[in-house]
């Protein structure tokens, strides 16, 4: 496998540098503290325990300031962008969250879910402590750029399949808790709960920092797409936005992706192939996952009204980008797309020389790809 620890800088932030004590001594309890004996394990582990603490006080200050005018903040609507990973929903992210009616949880808020408010305006300004880069591509990274809210949800301690990312080589047969259906009636409450509470916080932040006015949130998270009937019952009026790509390119893309993140954020040493633990092979998780994605997909996307889902391939999109977000903000109602179009496009000129890389799968492992992902082959027409 090849690596990116190396180039992943020892002193980086990792995701785990977010959590509380009781969060972080909680995942590594039900792993048995199985950290791989090198420096740079150890490391990631130490830095997160010594986070763990300034966390803990953090966010216990940050409840008492701001806790109140967090329940106080009324939700808009949010704007879901969905999909397996790979399926370039984070360059719709990015491209979205430049319309100023519009915004989105920052990486900094993502990673310190529980005291934003009164540490941004500090450690926000040291982009050096995270790569510049993506550690599975060349997309800029960045403590102000948008970010998945799931790992704020891993964060505030909610049961996650980035879990995962911690001790890689106890990984189930695909990621776990993706549905809400897989949570008893208390943890399902619980996460509704937190969910909500970091997006009025993020809500509230921008508020503070536009005179009272606060954009529209727009979320991108690769898990909620297994969540999208759960969503729909917390939010009915949010708006869903779907992107599909061809699975040729999906699969050989997240096995890159997933061996990026075990390695540069884990504190075991990752092996890709089958352990003796039964942890699957990475190519079997990928595949595995997928399906446990799209379990239920259909049927929670045909219940919900025709003007709140809307579908992009990201061929399509990567084609022509103007005219499919047009398309998407007259189908979803989103607004004046007019008033949006040169902020779109002066971020489409700043990108254009990103290629995203391409991949090839070989033809035995190509035939397993069509037959486990047969319906999502057929429903796309790839």
């Amino acid at each position: 496998m090849g690596s990116t620890h190396n180039r992943y800088p020892w002193w980086a932030c990792r995701v785990w540098n977010g959590m509380d004590v009781p969060t972080l001594f909680a995942l590594l309890a039900k792993n048995r503290f199985a950290v791989s004996p090198s420096v740079g394990r150890i490391h990631i582990l130490v830095s997160a325990v010594i986070f763990s603490f300034m966390n803990s006080l953090l966010n216990a200050v940050q409840r008492v300031v701001y806790g109140r005018s967090i329940a106080r903040v009324t939700l808009e609507p949010p704007i879901f962008i969905i999909g397996h990973w790979r399926s370039g929903t984070t360059f719709l992210h990015e491209l979205l969250t430049r319309d100023p009616t519009l915004t989105a949880p920052t990486t900094y808020e993502c990673i310190c879910p529980g005291h934003f408010h009164l540490s941004a305006w500090l450690f926000a300004r040291f982009d050096y402590l995270i790569p510049t880069t993506r550690p599975m591509d060349d997309m800029k990274m960045g403590w102000q750029n948008p970010q998945e809210d799931e790992f704020a949800l891993l964060n505030m301690g909610l049961p996650s399949p980035y879990q995962e990312l911690a001790f890689p080589n106890h990984r189930k047969r695909a990621a776990p808790f993706l549905r809400l259906d897989e949570f008893s009636p208390r943890q399902r409450a619980r996460w509704r709960e937190t969910f909500i509470t970091f997006l009025k916080s993020v809500t509230l932040y921008r508020m503070k920092r536009g005179n009272g006015v606060a954009p529209r949130l727009v979320l991108k998270s690769p898990p909620h797409t297994a969540r999208l009937a759960a969503l729909s019952e917390m939010f009915p009026r949010a708006r869903f936005i779907h992107l599909v790509r061809n699975p040729a390119e999906v699969f050989p893309s997240s096995v890159r992706t997933w061996l990026s993140l075990f390695d540069s954020q884990g504190c075991q040493t990752p092996r890709a192939e089958a352990l003796p633990n039964g942890a699957a092979s990475i190519e079997d998780y990928v595949l595995s996952t997928f399906n446990e994605l799209y379990r239920d997909f259909s049927q929670a996307r045909d219940a919900l009204p025709p003007d709140q889902f809307c579908e992009l391939r990201y061929e399509d999109l990567i084609a022509n980008p103007l005219a499919q977000l047009q398309r998407v903000y007259d189908h979803l109602q989103l607004g004046h797309f007019e008033e949006a179009r040169p902020h779109l496009a002066a971020h489409l000129a700043d990108v254009r020389n990103y290629q995203p890389s391409r991949q090839h799968v070989a033809p035995d492992l190509h035939s397993e790809l069509r037959r486990r992902w047969a319906p999502f082959f057929e429903t796309y027409g790839y």
